[in-house]
């Protein structure tokens, strides 16, 4: 059978002849058996088998390179706890991000809450001895603890030491996720 392609006339023997390639010699007896071939990856970098896969992501996580992770629950200080007439401002409401029902503040409480702000002036920290030089900055926070719900919406009651200031209402605060009780 005989195929024409423009000027060039092909014979099927022929075509087989030219794929056909030349027979290997045996192996020397002494020679290194043959190592086998890595596994290729496919056009857009990914490996074939899972295997590949997953060690490359091993790789990756020991030579440094990982998520964020973030070691507190963000919320707003909303305001003190109030009456028509007297305000407390012993007592700090804050919506915790994500809760929204009385039943969710049982997990948060008795944990501890910062509210994190930026001072005028540098100032050394408690850990100055043990690192002198990172422990000089304007960075300053006012802790509290989470003491019970406040309402059927998610609200919760913090107290903090020293008392938040009014400047703080509308702006974040931090429910660290410790002490825990599982």
């Amino acid at each position: 059978c005989n195929h024409f392609f423009g000027s060039f006339v092909f014979s099927a023997t022929a075509h087989k002849m030219a794929e056909a390639k030349p027979a290997a010699s045996p192996p020397a007896a002494d020679a290194a058996p043959a190592k086998t071939e890595k596994k290729e990856k496919t056009y857009r970098g990914h490996y074939k088998d899972k295997h590949q896969r997953l060690k490359r992501m091993f790789r990756q996580r020991r030579s440094g390179v990982r998520d964020n992770v973030r070691l507190f629950q963000p919320g707003i200080f909303t305001g003190y706890k109030r009456s028509r007439k007297h305000q407390d401002e012993k007592i700090a409401l804050v919506q915790i991000k994500g809760v929204k029902i009385r039943g969710d503040t049982r997990f948060y409480l008795g944990k501890r809450v910062a509210f994190v702000y930026k001072g005028k002036t540098k100032r050394r920290h408690a850990r100055a001895a043990q690192a002198p030089e990172k422990c000089i900055n304007r960075y300053r926070a006012i802790w509290g603890k989470v003491i019970m719900a406040h309402g059927k919406s998610g609200m919760v009651r913090c107290r903090f030491h020293p008392n938040l200031p009014s400047t703080a209402i509308g702006r974040k605060v931090r429910v660290y996720l410790y002490p825990s009780s599982i």
